[in-house]
C-alpha cells in the first residue's frame, strides 16, 4: 500500500485560486520588477495619449489610462473604417479634417477622466452613425 504522505504522479494540477493567489504573491506592487514594468508602461500610454493631444495631469490611475488607451483606439478605429485618415484628422489642430466628426475630442484641462470617456464614446457613436466617405 502506498503512503497517503507522498505526491502522486498522475493527479491532476490545483485549480484551487488559493494557490493562483500564492504564485501571484510575487508579483505584488512593492515588487521592484514590477514597479519597473508599471512606470514603463505607464510612461508609454502617457505618451501615446499626449502625442494624440490627450490632456493628462499625471494622476490618472493605470486603469484611467487603460480606459483612455482602448476608447481612442476605438474612436481612431471608426474613423478609419468610416474613411477618415488618420494623418489629416488627428490632433492638436486639424487645419482641414476630412470631417469634424473624425477629430479625435480634446479633453480639457482639468476634465474628469470619467466625463471625457463619456465624451468621446458619445464622438465614437457618431463616427459609427457617420456615412462612409470615399
Amino acid at each position: 500500500m502506498a503512503d497517503i504522505h507522498e505526491p502522486n504522479p498522475h493527479a491532476q494540477p490545483s485549480r484551487d485560486p488559493d494557490s493562483a493567489e500564492r504564485r501571484g504573491a510575487a508579483m505584488r506592487a512593492d515588487d521592484p520588477v514590477r514597479a519597473d514594468e508599471l512606470a514603463r508602461v505607464t510612461d508609454e500610454a502617457q505618451g501615446w495619449l499626449r502625442g494624440r493631444g490627450v490632456w493628462l495631469s499625471g494622476t490618472e490611475t493605470s486603469d484611467q489610462l487603460a480606459d483612455l488607451l482602448s476608447a481612442v483606439e476605438q474612436f481612431e478605429r471608426e474613423v478609419v473604417g468610416r474613411g477618415g485618415d488618420l494623418m489629416i484628422d488627428s490632433a492638436p489642430n486639424p487645419e482641414r479634417p476630412d470631417d469634424r466628426h473624425f477629430v479625435l475630442p480634446m479633453r480639457t484641462d482639468g476634465e474628469d477622466v470619467g466625463d471625457y470617456l463619456f465624451r468621446l464614446r458619445e464622438a465614437t457613436g457618431e463616427v459609427q452613425r457617420h456615412r462612409p466617405i470615399a
